[in-house]
């Protein structure tokens, strides 16, 4: 087939919001499902979709919303992005326990949330008077209508409630009685929740935890209190055979550094893991290969396999569709950004030097930045720029830490390296490599999630990393780097 063609392939948007508002046939049709998560999430306990930057978390809420009509049930969307952590604290004036006033005070933004929802139902406003009473004092505060969850809590702090606190109490606020009240708007919220009668399913999608996770520990005890409301929420929906459901995307590593006593549990029971590495089965049922050619076949309207059609069979003795997974961190972003690198590069036939020039252009112009991106917030924006510059100093793929170490103290950098480095592992910028006898034991977070960096270990940064800090010879060298 004409190499032209492929030039026209489109392969889709890093962005599920990018790809739900300008191709959405892609998102709707070239999504890989074969786990069904969709169906687990619709039909079963499950509410909390957990996985890489990347893996598809947000493009399962937008399949959600897009599929709304056709799988008959309603969806929306609330994000964290302009979550003011501050203005959360202020929700209640209680002196419990931050896990136990961050988790209720997320009960009453989601009850809220909930109401928001269902407040454009006319049937379920005339059916049920509390319900109706509720939603008419929130509006009068302008906590509903609300497009996000930042709006609700500025409006549902205790300066803001203060104004109309009747809505949850029948009463007036003052400083003294704000206690009080605040524990009846609790109790009526819930009780109003927990008398819906809804005809259809409905989803309440809660994402954007990514751009709000620091190193700061109050974040972290913010959304370990969603993570557990959201949890008792479902439970007490269920528990009325309510059918509604409040759906949590989470960063793996932000997940990770949630501290609730009761997260395991909900991981085990109520968790989906998006994990898109998959060892030992054949490449052409890989899922991100599928993905690719099921994408190409959507936007061309005929069955094709890319790789076999455009794409020269091995390079450096590797299948060249393992050889493109190297580059990847086995998640469908990486793996669409590097096949439209590789279609923009293309100026003829696909040789090896076309698609070693879509590789430089990926690793320059997205991972390397990917990676920065993913470590701002967890770590001060000065260790990460003194971290890249230790690893560009190395001039190496491999390393010792203690090596690295040196490197840096030659730097004069003052920094936790260990901590840097366990980061960097934690988002697949760097693995591990064990020795031993027969052979090396390479590890990456993406390839095992309960893996850890060890400092012991020699250090190797990744395929993709390597080519943008030019820490190897020659690019076409470089597929040799792992097993």
């Amino acid at each position: 087939m004409d190499a032209n063609v492929f030039k026209q392939i489109n392969f889709g948007a890093i962005a599920a919001e990018t790809e739900k508002e300008y191709y959405p046939k892609l998102l709707l049709n070239g999504y890989i499902d074969n786990q069904g998560y969709i169906n687990k999430i619709v039909k079963g306990p499950h509410f909390l979709v957990y996985g890489q930057k990347g893996s598809g978390k947000s493009a399962i809420g937008a399949r959600l919303l897009l599929k709304s009509k056709e799988m008959g049930h309603s969806s929306k969307l609330y994000t964290l992005e302009r979550l003011n952590y501050n203005s959360f604290g202020k929700i209640s004036t209680s002196k419990e326990a931050p896990e136990v006033s961050n988790t209720r005070n997320w009960e009453i933004v989601l009850h809220i949330a909930i109401l928001n929802f269902i407040s454009s139902d006319e049937k379920v406003m005339k059916s049920n008077k509390k319900i109706k009473e509720l939603i008419d004092g929130l509006i009068q505060i302008g906590a509903i209508p609300s497009k996000d969850i930042f709006e609700i809590v500025s409006k549902v702090e205790k300066k803001q409630i203060g104004a109309n606190i009747k809505l949850a109490s029948g009463e007036t606020s003052t400083e003294t009685s704000f206690q009080y009240s605040y524990e009846n708007m609790y109790n009526n919220l819930r009780e109003a929740v927990n008398s819906i009668e809804l005809p259809n399913d409905h989803f309440i999608i809660i994402d954007g935890l990514d751009s709000v996770i620091t190193h700061r520990d109050n974040q972290r005890k913010v959304l370990s209190g969603l993570l557990h409301a959201a949890n008792l929420i479902n439970d007490e929906l269920h528990s009325y055979r309510i059918p509604l459901k409040i759906i949590v995307l989470c960063r793996t590593d932000v997940l990770d550094k949630l501290n609730d006593p009761n997260k395991q549990k909900i991981v085990s029971d109520r968790g989906i893991e998006l994990n898109w590495y998959q060892h030992g089965i054949p490449l052409a049922e890989n899922d991100l290969i599928q993905m690719i050619n099921l994408r190409a076949k959507i936007d061309l309207e005929q069955e094709i396999d890319v790789f076999k059609e455009f794409f020269p069979a091995k390079i450096e003795n590797k299948d060249v569709r393992k050889f493109l997974l190297d580059y990847t961190r086995h998640i469908p972003r990486d793996m669409i950004d590097l096949m439209t690198k590789i279609r923009d590069c293309c100026t003829g036939p696909i040789s090896k030097n076309t698609i070693i020039a879509g590789i430089n252009r990926y690793s320059a112009d997205y991972f390397y930045g990917e990676i920065r991106d993913e470590l701002v917030g967890i770590l001060d924006d000065k260790v990460v720029d003194d971290l890249f510059s230790i690893l560009q100093s190395m001039k190496t793929y491999r390393f010792t830490f203690k090596d690295m170490k040196a490197t840096m103290d030659e730097m004069g950098i003052k920094m936790d390296l260990e901590q840097a480095l366990s980061q960097l592992y934690d988002i697949g910028g760097i693995g591990t490599v064990t020795k031993k006898e027969s052979n090396d034991e390479y590890s990456f977070k993406f390839r095992d999630r309960y893996s850890k960096y060890c400092s012991t270990d020699e250090i190797v940064i990744h395929l993709a990393l390597q080519n943008a800090l030019k820490a190897r010879g020659k690019l076409e060298r470089v597929g040799k780097a792992l097993p």
